[in-house]
């Protein structure tokens, strides 16, 4: 919880405070059935469960003051049915109702999955685009003006425009999208790789989707050389789901 007052007594007030609880980490282990056996005031039901976030919350308040803003993660699906004592989307949206019902932070950020369903929290190249937005949605109604914000194979352009249009998100999250420098020219779609990608992974749909905006090659430089590739080429008699790396 340290990690929460970084850049309070410097005064950076414009910082957010990001409170994390999500993917089987401390907090959401007090949240989650399959973990919090505990009798006490912090553990039965779903309220009582909530009791150490809520506790960390409003200490995280007091501290940083009314005006400071925090961002609350937490996981809303754990998209394991296998066990039925991990998290569903149904105890989720109550979760939220009651998070929204104690009030003490400023924004909502979503997350899915788990340790043992991964491939919701940090997507494959296999899975939909916006593999998490009907969810979100859901979300969304509930906390109202409460801005939410999610990840979750966003990085196609049309698909979080849409997102944020449909009302399932406020503001979109990108990571490793971001790790890539990229610049277009005359149909040539140039993406700078960092020494610490160790690969590039892609599947023929976005290529597809690469060649319907108008992309002709695509150039991948590193520090050590540049591929080269036809996207003609490579998409000719392909299925969207195939593998490109």
């Amino acid at each position: 919880m340290c990690s929460c007052f970084m850049g309070v007594d410097l005064d950076v007030t414009a910082t957010p405070q990001h409170i994390d609880n999500y993917s089987g980490y401390l907090t959401d282990q007090f949240l989650t059935r399959a973990w919090n056996k505990r009798t006490d005031k912090y553990g039965g039901d779903l309220k009582g469960r909530m009791t150490f976030l809520f506790e960390m919350m409003d200490a995280v308040r007091a501290k940083c003051g009314p005006d400071f803003p925090i961002i609350l993660k937490i996981t809303i699906d754990h998209c394991y049915p296998e066990n039925p004592e991990y998290r569903t989307l149904e105890e989720g949206l109550e979760m939220c109702r009651l998070l929204k019902e104690h009030g003490g932070f400023d924004a909502l950020h979503l997350d899915r999955g788990c340790y043992e369903k991964y491939w919701f929290q940090i997507p494959t190249t296999y899975e939909e685009k916006g593999i998490n937005l009907d969810a979100y949605k859901q979300v969304k109604a509930i906390m109202g003006d409460i801005p939410i914000l999610g990840h979750g194979k966003l990085n196609d352009p049309a698909v979080a425009e849409k997102a944020i249009e449909d009302g399932c998100l406020d503001i979109v999250l990108l990571g490793k999208q971001l790790l890539y420098t990229a610049r277009q020219k005359d149909g040539v779609l140039t993406l700078d790789v960092p020494a610490e990608v160790a690969t590039f992974r892609t599947t023929i749909e976005d290529m597809q989707t690469l060649q319907a905006n108008g992309v002709k090659t695509l150039v991948l430089v590193t520090e050590k050389n540049t591929t080269t590739l036809n996207l003609s080429l490579l998409c000719e008699g392909q299925k969207s789901g195939t593998r490109a790396d």
